[in-house]
């Protein structure tokens, strides 16, 4: 993979999930509810903080071609699809039946899990090849 491959996936990848979050407001609503009196678990709220943290810092990685990026995207990838059942692209999975949904969030989740390793190896080849001989 190029170097302008990668800028691109990165920066794309960087805006499907702020996608996500957008579509996923309701976390961010339930993350700062206790703040305006409204009760809340706290594993339930331990989990949206870690998700939204590594969220951001996945975005920023992401958008500034760090390599920290993609393995916050490595992180991120499980801890939204376990434990949140987020789908990493929005909306794909409203085309498939309510029976098969869960698998299409896996199937996405998946192909971004798979899509992060290419990104990672793609900044280990790129430092490699940067490195003086010797």
């Amino acid at each position: 993979m190029t170097e302008r491959h990668s800028v691109v996936l990165s920066r794309a990848l960087a805006f499907l999930l702020l996608l996500v979050l957008v579509d996923k407001v309701v976390l961010l609503r339930m993350a700062v509810g206790p703040l305006f009196g409204v009760r809340s678990s706290a594993e339930l709220l331990v989990v949206v903080w870690v998700w939204l943290l590594v969220l951001l810092g996945t975005v920023a990685g992401l958008t500034f071609q760090r390599r920290w990026g993609a393995y916050l995207l490595l992180i991120f990838v499980p801890v939204s699809t376990v434990l949140l059942s987020i789908p990493l692209i929005p909306w794909i999975t409203q085309l498939a039946p309510q029976s098969y949904r869960v698998y299409g969030m896996l199937l996405v989740n998946g192909v971004v899990l798979f899509t992060a390793l290419l990104l990672v190896q793609g900044h280990r080849r790129r430092s490699q090849a940067t490195r003086p001989a010797g």
